[in-house]
């Protein structure tokens, strides 16, 4: 069961991260069965883009899933593989929120999520850094 947890978890991963960085638009198409439109002026297709930007952040934390699903499933440094598997996703998702604020959002919230995505990363980092020098204080008594 440990090494289906595993697959599972790979699988995740690899999907939400395709979804993050390329697959948005493909999966708009799929959906559709049309091309995007675009049209300088229009909001019908900055409606889209804006669902689409959302649709790569969900990918990017579905990643994070993935790999959390992954890290669990591990026997040896098991919470030391979490933190480090939820401060890369977090790290990897608060890139593409950033990125999307730029260049499609323009409210508010995309700083919210921005916010709460940094608030992961650095609670898993500080995590890991505390756990490196319980390590390293252990040794040298």
């Amino acid at each position: 069961m440990r090494r289906l947890g595993q697959v599972v978890g790979i699988i995740v991963a690899i999907l939400g991260l395709w979804i993050a960085l390329w697959g948005a638009h493909n999966i708009f198409h799929l959906m559709l069965g049309s091309a995007l439109p675009w049209q300088a002026g229009d909001p019908v297709p900055m409606t889209i883009f804006t669902g689409i930007a959302f649709v790569r952040v969900f990918g990017a934390v579905l990643m994070g899933l993935g790999a959390v699903l992954w890290a669990v499933q591990r026997r040896r440094n098991r919470e030391r593989t979490i933190k480090a598997a939820l401060f890369a996703s977090a790290l990897l998702a608060t890139l593409v929120a950033i990125a999307q604020q730029i260049a499609i959002w323009s409210g508010s919230f995309g700083y919210v999520l921005i916010g709460a995505l940094i608030l992961v990363a650095v609670v898993s980092a500080v995590g890991l850094a505390d756990r490196q020098e319980r390590g390293i204080h252990r040794r040298e008594v």
